[in-house]
């Protein structure tokens, strides 16, 4: 059989295909209890091909945290089609020496959940990140001294988190 995956943001925005990829997991299991992954770095709207049965499929959103999963039945013949929901926000940082200043150049950036789980790093002025909905506290590295800022997100907010320098 084949199975298609179709991207849906739960906002109802349209969705930037390019930014999804799917990996696909047999329903088997090996001897730690994971799933075998069949393929990896699907794009959507391509359909592959698939043995019969069931399968699990894990999609990310953007190049951080926001994932979806649900379990596929393929049948022999047919073409199965199946949207995965995702839940995400755009978020943008911003190192500053005052509110509304502007961008400090060479920051070193990390994100981590409120469970203190780490989610990204990445450095630059402004570096934008699509994150699942949550609770988080971003850390700025500048010039030997660290900033943070805890914030929250829900899905659809595209948001600019400024960490004043104090």
């Amino acid at each position: 059989g084949g199975l298609r995956l179709v991207p849906v943001l739960v906002t109802g925005e349209a969705a930037n295909e390019r930014a999804f990829t799917y990996d696909i997991y047999s329903d088997e299991r090996d001897q730690y209890g994971q799933r075998t992954k069949v393929m990896s770095a699907v794009k959507p709207g391509v359909i592959v091909r698939l043995n019969a049965g069931i399968y699990n499929v894990a999609g990310t959103y953007g190049d951080a945290n926001a994932t979806a999963r649900s379990d596929v039945t393929v049948e022999a013949g047919k073409l199965t089609e199946t949207s995965l929901r995702h839940a995400a926000a755009k978020v943008t940082f911003k190192l500053v020496s005052r509110a509304g200043g502007d961008a400090v150049a060479d920051a070193q950036w990390n994100l981590v959940t409120a469970q203190g789980e780490a989610v990204k790093e990445s450095a630059g002025a402004l570096p934008t990140h699509i994150i699942a909905p949550g609770r988080y506290t971003v850390i700025a590295r500048h010039a030997g001294q660290v900033f943070r800022r805890d914030f929250a997100v829900q899905a659809g907010d595209n948001a600019e988190v400024e960490v004043v320098m104090r």
